[in-house]
C-alpha cells in the first residue's frame, strides 16, 4: 500500500524468464519510442533549478533534503526510476556516513523501500529511531514496511506508536489497513468511512487520494464492487497522476471484465512500467492480435530486460502477471511469484501466486500462501474464487 510518498511500487533475476539477448537496434537512426513533448510546471521547474544549485552547493544540507524529495516525488509519479537515482546522488555526500542526519535516514529508507529492499530500509529506520525515537514519518513507513511484508503484529505494535506523532487520519488509514487484512474487513471499512467524513479542510490530496483507494481495495475484497468503484472514481476525480491508484482502479475493472474502461484511463500514463502492464492486458483483452497489443507487449518484453540489465528488482509482481497472462508462460510467471512473495504479501501478490500455481499445475507450490490466509484470517473474496475447485489442481489446493 501507499503510504505519502513513502512506498512505490511498487524484477527476478534475468535466467527466470528471459533467456534471449538484449536487444540492439539495427541503426543509429532507428526510433525505439517516441516521447510526449509535456511542458515543465512550475514545480518541475524548481526542482531543475535547485539540483543546478545543488551541483554547485553538493554539501548543502537543506538544499540537498530539498531536492532529494523533489526527485522521490517525481518518481512517484512518473514512476521513472531514473529519479531515484537522482535523489540518491543528491544526497551522496551523507549516504555512508555513520553520523547522517535523520533527514537523510529517512530519505535513504524511502529509496532503499522504493527499490523493495525492505529489510534494509527497516534497519536505516531502526537507525534513525534509536536516536530519534518520536520521528512520526519513521514510524509511519516502518508500519508500512512491516504490512507490505506480513509482518502484522508488529506492524499492529507499530501503528500504536502513531498516536500523536502524525495527523489523525494517517495513523488511522495504517491502522484500518492492518485491521482489513488480519480479518476486521467490516471494523476496517467503518473506520475510513468515518474518517472520510471527518478529513480536515486542509487535508492533502496525496492524503485523500491514499485514504479513498485504501477504502476502495477493502471494499473490493470485501466483495462490495459497488462502494469500491465509488471510492476509486472519487479518488481519480481528485486529478493526481497517482501510479498507485490507477494500477489499483484498472485492476478492479480488469477483473470486473470491463478493459474497454482502462484503455482510455491509462493510454496517456503508459511511460510507468505497471500502468503499461494494464495497458497491455486491457488491449490483449479486447483484441490480443491487434497492432496496439502487440506493440504494448514488445514494449514491455523491451523494459523488463532492460530492468534486468540495470539490476532492478522492484516489479516482479509485474513481471509475472506479465508471464501469466500476456505470454501465457505459467512456469515463468509461478517461479517469478514465488520470488515475489519473498519479499511481499500483498492480496495481489497472494492471488498472483495462487493463479501461477493452478496454471503450472502445481496446486502445492502455493501452500504458503494458504497458510498465510489461514494464519491471518484473509478477507478476500477474489482468493477465495481461486481456490474454487472448479478443477482437479485447485481441489488439490485447497487440501495443502
Amino acid at each position: 500500500m501507499k503510504m505519502l510518498l513513502l512506498v512505490s511500487l511498487l524484477a527476478c533475476s534475468a535466467q527466470l524468464v528471459w533467456s534471449g539477448t538484449p536487444y540492439k537496434p539495427s541503426s543509429g537512426s532507428q526510433v525505439l519510442e517516441k516521447l510526449r513533448a509535456t511542458p515543465l510546471d512550475s514545480a518541475q521547474r524548481e526542482l531543475r533549478e535547485q539540483a543546478r544549485q545543488l551541483s554547485q552547493k553538493p554539501t548543502n544540507l537543506v538544499l540537498a533534503v530539498t531536492v532529494a524529495t523533489g526527485f522521490i516525488e517525481r518518481a512517484r509519479v512518473e514512476g521513472d526510476p531514473r529519479y531515484r537515482g537522482y535523489a540518491t546522488h543528491a544526497l551522496q555526500p551523507w549516504w555512508d556516513a555513520s553520523d547522517r542526519p535523520s533527514s537523510v535516514s529517512l530519505l535513504r529508507a524511502s529509496l532503499l523501500q522504493s527499490d523493495h529492499h525492505f529489510p534494509e530500509a527497516l534497519q536505516e529506520l531502526d537507525h534513525l529511531l534509536a536516536s530519534n525515537p518520536r520521528h512520526g514519518g519513521a514510524q509511519l513507513m516502518r508500519a508500512n514496511i512491516l504490512t507490505v511484508t506480513g509482518r502484522y503484529p508488529e506492524a499492529q505494535r507499530a501503528t500504536i506508536r502513531l498516536i500523536g506523532q502524525v495527523p489523525g487520519h494517517l495513523a488511522l488509514g495504517a491502522t484500518a489497513l492492518i485491521a482489513s487484512l488480519t480479518g476486521r474487513s467490516e471494523t476496517a471499512s467503518t473506520l475510513l468511512t468515518t474518517e472520510m467524513k471527518r478529513l480536515p479542510a486542509d487535508t492533502s490530496t496525496s492524503d485523500r487520494v491514499w485514504l479513498l483507494t485504501l477504502l476502495a481495495e477493502i471494499e473490493n475484497r470485501r466483495g462490495n464492487s459497488g462502494e469500491a468503484e465509488t471510492s476509486f472514481k472519487q479518488a481519480v476525480a481528485l486529478g493526481t497522476k497517482d501510479v498507485y491508484l490507477l494500477a489499483a482502479y484498472s485492476d478492479f475493472l480488469l477483473n470486473q471484465k470491463r478493459p474497454s474502461e482502462v484503455i482510455p484511463l491509462l493510454e496517456d500514463q503508459t511511460r510507468v512500467d505497471p500502468l503499461l502492464l494494464r495497458y497491455a492486458m486491457a488491449q490483449a483483452s479486447v483484441d490480443r492480435q491487434s497492432s496496439v497489443a502487440k506493440a504494448a507487449i514488445e514494449q514491455l518484453q523491451a523494459r523488463f530486460e532492460a530492468a534486468h540489465l540495470r539490476g532492478d528488482s522492484a516489479h516482479q509482481r509485474e513481471e509475472g502477471l506479465f508471464a501469466l497472462h500476456l505470454q501465457q508462460d505459467a512456469n515463468a510467471a509461478l517461479k517469478l511469484a514465488k520470488a515475489n512473495w519473498d519479499v511481499q504479501k500483498e492480496p495481489t501478490d497472494a492471488r498472483l501466486f495462487l493463479q501461477a500455481a493452478r496454471a503450472a499445475q502445481q496446486p502445492q507450490a502455493a501452500t504458503p500462501v494458504l497458510e498465510w490466509m489461514r494464519t491471518n484470517k484473509i478477507e478476500d473474496i477474489h482468493l477465495t474464487s481461486e481456490l474454487r475447485p472448479s478443477s482437479k489442481t485447485t481441489t488439490d489446493l485447497q487440501k495443502q
